[in-house]
């Protein structure tokens, strides 16, 4: 926060939500002087596992990752503001996890399909998986309502939104527009993607340390 020469986003949303209250500062005097996190730090994510798994009905399993001492004043604060979760169990006694998620801001061609994609994602293998694995029932990933208080198209994306999507809506069925990610192609495009999203993240943070 006070080092004007570390050019990272401010946050990230995996930060904000497992230690939710911590940033870095440069701590310390002349050249002895190192970045350090600072703040408290609330795991979020082992809050709402634990809560659910005690408590499937509950009312208060919720994550935000909004910080006012920090987004009030930075460029680009975090889009995702909060996850709200509840369990519903059915007359087979499986548990459907249901999940609120609300954002400020979405951009509806250019990161909705991939922010939607990740939090299932999450839902799947970080909340439900873990959550059946401590109670040792069946969690089923239930509904998911989407809400974005500005959900939009930048303009420069509109011309491609129309050639590949709007245009194209009475011509192509449903199937022809989406992708199973089961689908061989998929998989080793998702898998090949990861390992490199990973490798330039490990990059980045030591060219920054």
């Amino acid at each position: 926060m006070n080092d004007p020469g570390d050019t990272r986003w401010e946050y990230t949303y995996h930060g904000r939500l497992k230690q939710y209250g911590s940033w870095k500062e440069l701590v310390g005097e002349g050249d002895q002087r190192e970045r350090q996190d600072v703040g408290y730090q609330v795991d979020q994510i082992e809050y709402v596992i634990q809560k659910l798994v005690d408590q499937p009905f509950t009312r208060q399993t919720q994550m935000v990752t909004w910080m006012p001492n920090h987004d009030l004043q930075v460029y680009d604060p975090p889009c995702l503001q909060s996850l709200w979760y509840r369990i519903l169990e059915d007359e087979d006694g499986t548990q459907w996890l249901n999940c609120n998620i609300r954002f400020r801001s979405n951009d509806a061609w250019g990161a909705n399909f991939m922010n939607m994609f990740g939090f299932i994602r999450f839902n799947r293998e970080v909340i439900a998986d873990e959550i059946a694995r401590r109670s040792g029932k069946t969690v089923r990933l239930g509904r998911m309502n989407w809400q974005a208080d500005s959900y939009h198209i930048y303009g420069r994306d509109i011309q491609q939104a129309k050639e590949m999507l709007f245009d194209r809506l009475d011509s192509m069925s449903l199937e022809e527009r989406t992708y199973n990610f089961h689908d061989e192609f998929i998989q080793e495009m998702y898998n090949g993607a990861d390992e490199m999203i990973r490798m330039k993240i490990r990059q980045y943070d030591e060219e920054h340390a």
